[in-house]
Parts: C-alpha cells; sequence; structure tokens
C-alpha cells in the first residue's frame, strides 16, 4: 500500500476476541499487541514491574494536581503549571501562568512538590506522557489536575533519575500513548487491567 506521498508501508492488523475487551473499551489501539511483544523479548534481560505494582509496594507515590480556576490566574507570582509547561525532562523556566500566595497556602499541603519529584502529563492528546524532574527552584508551584506527581519514596528499589529515563523510554511511551481513553490518562494508571506503564530495570 501507499499514502498520497508515494511511500509504501505495510498494513498492519490484529484479531482479538470478544471475550477479551476489556470494559467494553473497542479502540484498537488499546490493545496493541506491539508494546506487550516488546516486553515479552526484554523479560530476558530486563525486570518488568508496573508503576501500579510500584504504587502498592510503597516504592513511589502518585497525587493529581487541581484546576484552580481562570479567575485564579496572574494574581501572584507563584507558578502555575500545565502540560504546556512540561518539556525536556524539565519545568520551562518561565511558565504560562502564576498564582496568588493564597492560592497557593490553600492548595500547598494536597500538591507539595519536593525536588527530584516526577510530574507526567497524564490529560490530553499529544502531550500525554510528557515528564519533567522537579529541581530545588521549582518548589514553590501548584499544577494543573491533568498532570501526575510522581514520588520516589524508596530510592533503594528505584532512583527518581533511573525512572524519569525510564517512562521517557518508546516502550513506556507507546504504552501510555495508547491507553488512554477520552484523553484521560488515569484510566491507565489506575482502573487499567493489568496495572500501568511496565518499565524496565536492567
Amino acid at each position: 500500500m501507499t499514502n498520497f506521498l508515494g511511500t509504501r508501508y505495510a498494513f498492519e492488523a490484529f484479531t482479538l476476541k470478544a471475550s477479551s475487551a476489556i470494559n467494553n473499551i473497542l479502540l484498537p489501539k488499546y490493545y496493541d499487541p506491539e508494546a506487550a511483544t516488546t516486553l515479552r523479548l526484554m523479560e530476558a534481560n530486563c525486570d518488568l514491574i508496573s508503576i501500579k505494582e510500584l504504587v502498592s509496594l510503597g516504592v513511589i507515590e502518585l497525587e493529581t494536581g487541581d484546576e484552580v480556576g481562570k479567575l485564579a490566574y496572574g494574581g501572584g507570582d507563584v507558578s502555575f503549571v500545565r502540560t504546556s509547561d512540561l518539556g525536556n525532562w524539565e519545568l520551562k523556566y518561565d511558565p504560562k501562568q502564576r498564582v496568588s500566595q493564597a492560592t497557593y497556602q490553600a492548595y500547598k499541603d494536597k500538591q507539595s512538590a519536593q525536588p527530584e519529584d516526577i510530574l507526567l502529563v497524564r490529560d490530553g492528546t499529544y502531550l500525554v506522557g510528557t515528564s519533567s524532574m522537579v529541581m530545588p527552584a521549582d518548589c514553590q508551584m501548584l499544577y494543573s489536575g491533568g498532570i501526575y506527581r510522581i514520588r520516589v519514596k524508596d530510592k533503594r528499589v528505584v532512583d527518581p533519575y533511573l525512572l524519569l529515563a525510564l517512562l521517557n523510554t518508546e516502550v513506556c511511551g507507546r504504552q501510555m500513548r495508547n491507553k488512554p481513553i477520552y484523553a484521560r490518562c488515569h484510566r491507565y494508571f489506575g482502573a487499567a487491567p493489568g496495572g500501568s506503564c511496565t518499565s524496565c530495570s536492567p
């Protein structure tokens, strides 16, 4: 087959038994076998573990942000991190929105940020799976509801920088991009059968 530019490409398809459908989800990419095939090939050299397993073992914790509302924007000097403020494994120096100290005080206990926390986009389309590391200068901030804050609780099991690198591998990225339904990555990290993004530790 060829596309409109004349480039040839192979037609890819797979079959799935109706009984294997999960929660009546009929989106083909949800069942994309490519990631599973890659993980099976990696099993010989890697220890595979899901995000869900890491959470249940107490190795990491997940927290989501809050939507403070547009009326709070521009009222102060505290960074309000949105999904578009993440890129290249770090937060942008000048976020698009800021909020007041009063707004920060109202949300800071739930949204505490520490150095080496990882912020990961869980909501949206092309940005899902984008992640950044929190640096010491970033800690006074709030983040939107479309972002997960991942904190490593036991660095003997996984180093935060290694986890950031693993989340940015092709196989993890593919799993995260395939699983969101209605642009909601939280299905993937929580309710999705089989756990969450499976990472590889050599």
